[in-house]
């Protein structure tokens, strides 16, 4: 049982395609998004999540203080909250308010973000960053995938964020394939890594 991971459903849907073509069965094509959305629903007991977006149009439905704020302020916490999510220094859930407090200076600044991170631990806010993030700290694809394959080949490894990389390193023990091509990493400006 071989877990075929990418970052791209482009290449999921594909390679799909050819394995059913070619009647193979025993390797399951997913996007790591994928198995973090499973992960998410599991946690929360859901059928399905709405994964949000989180942008200056759409903050004030989170936290009402943003209504009717410039549009520059709410776009700067909309980057805010990314760049938390994106910070990998919280190993477990018990590190979280340690690194607000060290990627925010400002106490209001740490307020909004710990306010938008309680919506996402409660599940009233999910966003796909937020989603790693929580996976992450949760550690809740711990086990899980282990009992379901033997073996993972990660594809286009040169796309894959630190957050993504923590999670395979760390809470999935199997054997791992990295493949990748550093000069075709197209997602650096969202804080993708060189895998490798």
């Amino acid at each position: 049982r071989i877990l075929y991971i990418a970052f791209n459903k482009c290449l999921i849907t594909e390679i799909g395609a050819k394995l059913k073509q070619q009647k193979i069965t025993n390797l399951i094509p997913k996007t790591f998004d994928a198995l973090v959305y499973n992960s998410i629903r599991g946690h929360f007991n859901m059928e399905s999540i709405e994964v949000q977006d989180i942008n200056p149009f759409t903050l004030s439905q989170h936290i009402q203080w943003f209504e009717n704020k410039p549009f520059k302020l709410k776009k700067n916490y909309c980057y805010k909250f990314l760049e938390f999510c994106r910070s990998r220094t919280a190993q477990n859930d018990g590190d979280i308010h340690e690194e607000i407090n060290t990627l925010f200076k400002k106490e209001f600044e740490r307020k909004i973000i710990r306010e938008l991170w309680d919506k996402t631990v409660s599940g009233q806010f999910l966003t796909f960053d937020g989603m790693r993030k929580l996976v992450a700290v949760k550690h809740l694809m711990n086990g899980v995938i282990d009992n379901q394959y033997d073996y993972i080949f990660i594809d286009e490894a040169q796309d894959f964020d630190p957050i993504m990389l923590n999670i395979v390193l760390n809470d999935i023990t199997l054997p791992k394939l990295f493949v990748g091509d550093p000069k075709q990493a197209i997602y650096e400006w969202k804080g993708s890594i060189n895998a490798f």
